[in-house]
Order: structure tokens, then C-alpha cells, then sequence
């Protein structure tokens, strides 16, 4: 019985798309790169953190290794700006984790969002539903490195085959098989979820509040 979940946050929890889609087009006006994106493009590149985002999303256009940094550094301010504006929890997350919640069931997030942008969401909108959460910030290598999911586990003395990681990628699904943990695909997220193969069809869930009936 699964006593304890590891969430990714982005097409998980929140619907970040939009303003993700936001920061990343003006990111790219600003360094006047003749390009623009659309939502469902952008969804493609989320997962594996900014840097990589920025890298596909920059592919084939010639710049020094050095200003990727001008540019990360100015797209990070920017998504902190467009996530002010509007970023939501997805319909039914609220009620599920509170739920979980009362069915003592620990909630963490594993995520490879930066700390600066994922704080004031959480603070806004789920704030006291987490035990902790590990961001881009506080690992050395990010997902699907096991690191931060290893963290957890050895912190709070957690048993592996109590824990359910639940994401919405194929980099969230190699995060918990590198930890030899369980993995949920949340369909309604950002990946192709038919890309995702998972042998036990309980463990996609369709809509947040299907996660309930793992537990």
C-alpha cells in the first residue's frame, strides 16, 4: 500500500504551459531570435529543466555556450513574471490532495522547476499540502537523476515500495525507475502519454482525482 507520493509539478499539479510558452517567446524577442512558439511546441520542450527548454528551443540557431547563461538568466526573470500572472493548479487538485491529505498520505514534490518560480505558486495556492519539496535548486543533478527522490527516501526513512512517483513525462517515468519506485502517468499532462508504457492500465490517470483510487 502506497503510503507516500512524489509529485512532479509541471502538467501535473499546475498548468504552466501557457505562462511558460509566455516567458519563452519573449525571452526570445528580447534577444531579437526570429522565433516564436506555440502552446502545443512548447509542450515538447518542458521537462528537463529550463536550460534544456532553452536549448531545444534554440536548436539550429548559432550562439556562444556562454550567452545561453544572458539568456537563461533573463527567461527564469521572465517566467517568474508570467507565473505571477496566472498559473493554476489543474482542475481537481486541490480536492484530491486534501484527500490524500486526510488519508495521512505524505505529499512531496520532485520537480525540476527552479525554487524562485515554484515558492510563491505553492505559497499562493497549495501552501501546508507538502512535507517538502526538492527543486532544480537543491540537486546536483536533476531529473531523471534519482537524486532528489534518494534525498527524500533517506531523510524520512521511507520505504521504497510505499512510494508512488506521479508525473506527466517519459523523464518523470525514468526519474522513478532510476529510484525503483512505482510510477502513475498523469494523461492529461504535457507528454505524449502514449509513449509512456505501463503494463498495470490503473496506474494512468486520466484526471487527479482517478490517483484517488490507488489509495
Amino acid at each position: 500500500m502506497f503510503k507516500n507520493i512524489f509529485f512532479d509539478f509541471d502538467g501535473t499539479l499546475f498548468d504552466t504551459v501557457f505562462p511558460i510558452c509566455e516567458a519563452l517567446n519573449l525571452t526570445l524577442k528580447h534577444f531579437k531570435i526570429s522565433r516564436n512558439y506555440d502552446v502545443k511546441q512548447t509542450k515538447r520542450f518542458i521537462g528537463k529543466g529550463s536550460q534544456i527548454l532553452l536549448k531545444k528551443a534554440l536548436k539550429n540557431v548559432n550562439y556562444k555556450e556562454e550567452d545561453i547563461k544572458n539568456v537563461l538568466k533573463f527567461y527564469i526573470a521572465t517566467q517568474f513574471k508570467t507565473h505571477r500572472k496566472k498559473c493554476d493548479p489543474f482542475n481537481g487538485i486541490k480536492e484530491t490532495l486534501k484527500v490524500l491529505k486526510a488519508k495521512k498520505i505524505n505529499l512531496f514534490i520532485v520537480t525540476n522547476k527552479p525554487r524562485k518560480i515554484l515558492e510563491p505558486i505553492i505559497e499562493k495556492n497549495l501552501k501546508n499540502y507538502f512535507k517538502e519539496i526538492i527543486s532544480f535548486d537543491d540537486v546536483l543533478t536533476p531529473k531523471p537523476s534519482p537524486e532528489g527522490c534518494e534525498y527524500l527516501i533517506k531523510k524520512y526513512r521511507l520505504k521504497k515500495e510505499e512510494i508512488i512517483f506521479v508525473g506527466d513525462s517519459r523523464v518523470d517515468q525514468e526519474t522513478a525507475k532510476n529510484a525503483n519506485l512505482k510510477f502513475a502517468c498523469c494523461t492529461y499532462g504535457y507528454d505524449d502519454y502514449s509513449k509512456i508504457k505501463i503494463a498495470d492500465k490503473k496506474f494512468y490517470i486520466n484526471e487527479p482525482k482517478e490517483l484517488l483510487k490507488l489509495f
